[in-house]
């Protein structure tokens, strides 16, 4: 993922790993968000997310999962 931290947007490459969704979450644990996630697509609109730390949730679709922290200024 990247940039960190984000604006607006928040980009990723999966380099050929099905993903099936995606969730936000705040700093203690709240889902703020979720997503299903298709092939082509790259990047999350996140610019509705007040500044502060998060959390992001990436299910694939064999079943892991793998979380990620980012910075939303």
């Amino acid at each position: 993922m990247y940039p960190n931290p984000i604006k607006k947007k928040l980009h990723f490459d999966f380099k050929g790993f099905s993903v099936e969704k995606m969730n936000v979450f705040s700093l203690v644990g709240s889902s703020i968000f979720e997503t299903k996630i298709s092939n082509q697509e790259n990047s999350l609109d996140l610019s509705f997310l007040s500044p502060g730390i998060y959390f992001i949730k990436t299910t694939y679709k064999d079943g892991d999962t793998h979380v990620s922290r980012f910075i939303k200024e």
